[in-house]
């Protein structure tokens, strides 16, 4: 379908993925006309020096993860503990541990209260100030909150001593305990997203995507359909003859376009082939290439930053798309340069968005690529 401009400048002759001087072909002088010839076995074939790395990767976010829930349910049993040894404590003793509790959170709360302060400068107000009356006031101010600082500590270390040892070391083992389980927790979630990342690029090299990126999304926000077109023939007989580098995402008119993921957008503008197009420079370095918009979303400007998801355009059937089916031409370029097949990624992602969709009881029967 699609025959968009991979580089939407019609006044940059260089072609996406020639590189020479001459053309590779003498009969074709348009902007492809370096393109080499299309190598199916380089362009689609499983990475599988990476997807075994991957693969053993995934085995060791595995055990981190299993490791890391261990650790969660010693450390709850350790806390449960220490708590159980506090609340079998007499009265007076949990009184006493009680108040000693109340001084330490307000010394803490102080504490902290006083570590903004000197970030902001605020302690330093009575220096600057030229107005001597505010001058005054602020210097006041700083000497009452040096003040209850003061009084605070002393009221912490006194509720503190009156404890007995006993007393003592049983809510110390209850500050240790909440301590190391918040490291575990934390230590958890470090680790599942970690297995999640890797979990992510093992299903990318599985359907054969050639790149990973995290968090990709789909760029079609709507109904849609597509095939994996990469490498047909475009445009025979024409001075625009070459092989397709990338894939037409199929949807009507006005359906809303995405930013797969965070990044920057560059050439905002249009040309002869792509017709209305833009292109995204994600924070992975990867380059996507969106053609044939109807129209860009409101706001969308050269250098302006988006987050994964953020409206960005239409499907439309502006360019050499003109009078045909309305559709996406979307293509994937390396940080390096160089054109992937974006299918097997597109698919993945489509897939996990159905998904989504499934779990809402949200998605429309029979859309599938």
């Amino acid at each position: 379908m699609s025959n968009a401009d991979p580089l939407p400048d019609p006044d940059e002759p260089a072609p996406p993925d020639g590189g020479g001087d001459e053309p590779s072909d003498p009969e074709r002088s348009g902007y492809y006309a370096s393109q080499p010839p299309f190598d199916p076995e380089a362009y689609n074939r499983v990475l599988g020096d990476e997807l075994a790395g991957a693969r053993a990767e995934l085995a060791r976010a595995a055990g981190r993860v299993d490791h890391a829930r261990q650790a969660v349910a010693t450390a709850e049993q350790v806390a449960a503990a220490a708590e159980q040894a506090v609340a079998e404590l007499d009265g007076d003793r949990r009184q006493a541990l009680e108040a000693a509790a109340a001084a330490r959170r307000s010394f803490e709360g102080a504490a902290a209260e006083a570590y903004v302060w000197r970030r902001v400068g605020v302690e330093q107000a009575p220096l600057v100030s030229v107005d001597a009356a505010r001058y005054e006031v602020a210097s006041v101010y700083v000497s009452a909150v040096a003040e209850r600082d003061r009084h605070l500590a002393r009221r912490h270390l006194a509720a503190d001593r009156s404890l007995d040892d006993t007393t003592r070391h049983r809510a110390e083992a209850v500050r240790t305990a909440e301590r190391d389980l918040r490291r575990a927790v934390e230590e958890l979630a470090d680790a599942d997203a970690a297995l999640v990342a890797v979990e992510e690029r093992v299903a990318a090299y599985e359907v054969g995507s050639h790149v990973v990126v995290a968090g990709f999304v789909f760029p079609v926000q709507g109904e849609c359909s597509f095939i994996d077109s990469f490498g047909a023939p475009r445009n025979v007989g024409t001075p625009d003859e070459h092989w397709h580098e990338g894939t037409d995402i199929m949807a009507a008119i006005g359906t809303p376009l995405v930013a797969v993921e965070d990044g920057v957008l560059e050439r905002v503008r249009s040309n002869r082939l792509g017709g209305i197009s833009l292109r995204l420079r994600g924070d992975s370095g990867h380059v996507y290439y969106y053609a044939h918009l109807a129209a860009y979303a409101e706001g969308v400007t050269e250098g302006l930053r988006v987050e994964r998801g953020d409206h960005i355009g239409y499907v439309g059937d502006t360019g050499d798309a003109l009078g045909g089916p309305p559709h996406l031409h979307f293509e994937i370029r390396r940080p390096e340069g160089g054109v992937v097949n974006p299918y097997p990624l597109l698919r993945l992602a489509w897939e996990r968005q159905l998904a989504a969709l499934d779990a809402l009881g949200e998605r429309a029967d029979g859309v599938r690529p």
